[in-house]
């Protein structure tokens, strides 16, 4: 239980987050969101009240499951009529996105965390408020509708129920928990492509306690309650998978890179491409001299690293920088975020990565993995995703990815990994709080739309 001091912590960090967000959603004109026309488009195809079925989504964005548009676009008509009033379903869209966020946030603090451990002491819990908030990258992808919105809900969501409602005990014998594990499954299957890191898992460990626990029954029903198994495995897999699956019998293509008209446009201007060179570049000198999209970098302009730290941090595609999104006002204080925040960056990603590792010792030795050995597994694989997506893609179309994006549904896992590793260091703890807090100060500027 959270005592009155973390209560109050937790309320006024949300209360600091939801300010921003509101003010955000309220000067950040929809127009001005990533693929602002296909998303608008999309949500209209899907709301018209003859529309049984999601339909494709429009543009580029036919490469995305229709789902989070359906959904969004039934919520927006079912509100419409209600309230009488017409709404706009992207501003819908981005008013509900806030919501779940704050409401996430609220619940692994909440619920998760005291069930895990990971807030033994206040100083944990503390820390762990500010991070959830901290990153100014979340607050720009919830000023514009994304896919990634309805993964990051429904990939939370199971974490925190499999831990606070404690499915990996009670997922034989509970029937809401069997139906909600499944439906979360389907609902990641068909939000982002990037949903396979934080599935897999999930659906392993679920479909083994399933299965190991049909083979407990007596042996007339043993063979009846295990084929029910595979039929209820089979049955989320491939409605999981049927938008991949169906793309797959209608274009013979999984991936959606290398698609159409505009790839081959791309390839056309692509120069100097090479692929180690991209992912070994460390020029971050250049990012610290134009930290946003102006920079220009060696090696064909390749710099997975730096553009991936720049979009963390530092609003790269100048969103948050300027009205015009062309010049850049904050230049001085992304650089002073920047250099402030490399020993937590380094951390971010290191801890993942040595709890990857540490949690596949202890799987060889079949004792059950941790909450950070979890998260560096899953949040390890989407970092890795990505970086097969961007080498799939010719050099002018990775530049147009907002890179740290992709990793938006998984981008609390790795404060679990941090905390793991610092708790081992004495004082550690206290230590990152009141770092984590100079951030969180540092940071609200650039978390700001101005």
């Amino acid at each position: 239980m959270m005592n009155n001091r973390v209560t109050w912590g937790l309320v006024a960090i949300l209360a600091v987050a939801g300010v921003v967000m509101v003010w955000n959603n309220l000067h950040h004109s929809p127009r001005q969101a990533y693929d602002a026309v296909m998303h608008a488009r999309s949500f209209e195809a899907n709301k018209p009240s003859a529309v049984i079925l999601p339909r494709p989504c429009a543009g580029i964005m036919a490469y995305n499951p229709p789902l989070y548009y359906y959904l969004i676009a039934k919520l927006n008509a079912a509100t419409e009529s209600a309230l009488r009033v017409d709404i706009s379903p992207v501003r819908f869209a981005r008013w509900l996105a806030l919501v779940m966020f704050l409401w996430l946030g609220w619940a692994s603090c909440s619920f998760l965390l005291p069930r895990t451990g990971d807030a033994a002491d206040t100083g944990s819990f503390n820390w762990y408020a500010l991070a959830f908030f901290l990153l100014p990258s979340q607050y720009l992808l919830l000023a514009m509708p994304r896919a990634d919105h309805l993964l990051f809900l429904s990939f939370q969501l199971l974490l925190i129920l499999w831990y606070a409602a404690d499915f990996p005990s009670r997922l034989p014998r509970s029937r809401w928990r069997q139906v909600t594990w499944g439906a979360l499954l389907i609902l990641m299957g068909n939000s982002r492509a990037t949903f396979v890191a934080g599935w897999f898992p999930f659906f392993i460990w679920g479909g083994w306690i399933l299965w190991r626990n049909a083979g407990t029954a007596p042996p007339p029903r043993r063979l009846q309650r295990r084929i029910l198994c595979l039929v209820a495995l089979g049955t989320v897999g491939v409605l999981s998978f049927s938008f991949y699956l169906d793309r797959y019998i209608r274009t013979g293509k999984v991936a959606p890179g290398g698609h159409g008209a505009a790839y081959n446009y791309y390839k056309s201007l692509e120069k100097n491409l090479d692929k180690p060179a991209m992912f070994l570049n460390v020029d971050f000198r250049t990012m610290l001299a134009q930290p946003n999209r102006h920079a220009r970098y060696a090696n064909g302009n390749n710099a997975f690293l730096p553009r991936l730290v720049n979009d963390m941090w530092a609003d790269h595609w100048l969103y948050f920088s300027s009205t015009g999104r062309m010049g850049d006002q904050k230049v001085a204080w992304k650089r002073i975020v920047l250099v402030a925040a490399a020993p937590f960056t380094l951390l971010y990603f290191g801890c993942v990565f040595w709890c990857a590792m540490e949690g596949l010792g202890r799987a060889m030795h079949r004792q059950r993995p941790s909450l950070a050995h979890l998260a560096g597994w899953i949040y390890g694989a989407a970092f890795l995703l990505l970086m097969v997506f961007i080498s799939s893609m010719p050099e002018p179309g990775k530049n147009k990815a907002v890179t740290f994006g992709y990793l938006f549904a998984y981008n609390w896992l790795p404060f679990f990994c941090m905390a793991s590793v610092i708790r081992r260091v004495p004082r550690g703890m206290p230590i990152l709080t009141g770092y984590t807090f100079i951030l969180f100060v540092l940071c609200l500027p650039l978390s700001v739309f101005w």
